[in-house]
């Protein structure tokens, strides 16, 4: 197949990433003028006796110990760490006892985190909930789209350093009937892998393992970044996966903007899958490797793929 230039695509897209780079009771008795009659006699006499006569009830002795009532349990809410990573993947389950689950990260201002509460449950209604450090709540999201029930919360940049917490939980939260289970997506970015400015995101990536991506008319490239040693050498495979979609593979040096690799097929097999072999990278730092298709933003295929970064 015969490369239509789409370098110029390219270079537009690599210096907008240079650019972007919490007792008892005390009872009383009183007897007053109390009437004593006399004995009879031959003299009649009256006599009149004044008697106050007070009665002082005894304390009711006290038990040598005091029988102590154990409190009533409290519901715990589940609490899972993310951490630092950068990626995170958890499936869980909303039901009557635990209706949210807790989610912690670390996060650095100038990140930007993706979270996506994802059901195929037709009982639940996720609900995505986002505190701060002091446990104020930041945002929400009942409905990513129109179109579906599943929450997100997408390209939130954080304001300040410390550790933030995600609720998974359901719409109307415990006043709700909703359960079920659900698959909870997070992808971290650091400050300098994301530009807001223009949504365009660099995300870090492990060698010798497989990461799955989309390309599509709305998202004809997805850029992925390494930190790699000077001497290192890396294959970098791109296959299709899904659809009609023709992969096209770039290899940068993010430090330098230089192009160090390129690839449109597959030299090894008659594919249209992309293969980048054996490439010694020059100097210890970031690569940015762009996943796109054939003609860039001008093409036409689209689908899925898996991107493989190998190193010996």
């Amino acid at each position: 197949m015969t490369l239509l230039s789409p370098k110029l695509f390219i270079i537009f897209i690599l210096m907008i990433f240079v650019i972007s780079a919490c007792g008892g009771a005390d009872t009383t008795q009183t007897l007053n003028e109390a009437i004593v009659p006399t004995r009879a006699s031959t003299a009649t006499a009256t006599a009149t006796l004044t008697a106050t006569a007070t009665f002082t009830a005894s304390p009711t002795p006290l038990p040598s110990s005091t029988p102590t009532v154990a409190p009533s349990p409290t519901a715990t809410i589940p609490s899972i760490a993310i951490g630092d990573n950068f990626s995170f993947t958890n499936n869980g389950a909303i039901t009557v006892a635990e209706w949210r689950i807790r989610y912690t990260f670390s996060g650095n201002i100038g990140d930007s985190i993706n979270v996506e509460m994802s059901t195929d449950s037709p009982r639940l209604d996720p609900l995505l909930v986002l505190l701060d450090a002091d446990g104020m709540r930041l945002i929400d999201n009942d409905d990513v789209s129109e179109n579906t029930d599943n929450a997100g919360i997408l390209n939130y940049v954080i304001q300040a350093d410390g550790i933030y917490t995600i609720l998974a939980t359901r719409r109307g939260e415990d006043d709700s009937p909703y359960v079920g289970d659900y698959q909870l997506d997070f992808l971290r970015l650091p400050a300098n892998y994301y530009d807001p400015n223009t949504g365009i995101s660099l995300m870090p990536i492990e060698l010798n393992t497989d990461e799955i991506g989309t390309i599509s008319e709305d998202n004809p490239f997805q850029s992925f970044v390494i930190m790699a040693n000077a001497g290192d050498t890396i294959t970098i495979e791109m296959n299709r996966a899904s659809g009609n979609l023709d992969p096209y593979i770039i290899l940068v040096n993010r430090e330098t903007q230089e192009i160090l690799a390129e690839n449109d097929d597959d030299p090894r097999s008659d594919t249209v899958n992309a293969y980048i072999e054996n490439i010694n990278l020059p100097q210890t730092g970031e690569y940015i490797v762009i996943s796109t298709r054939y003609q860039g933003v001008d093409g036409n295929s689209e689908g899925d793929f898996v991107l493989r970064i190998s190193s010996p």
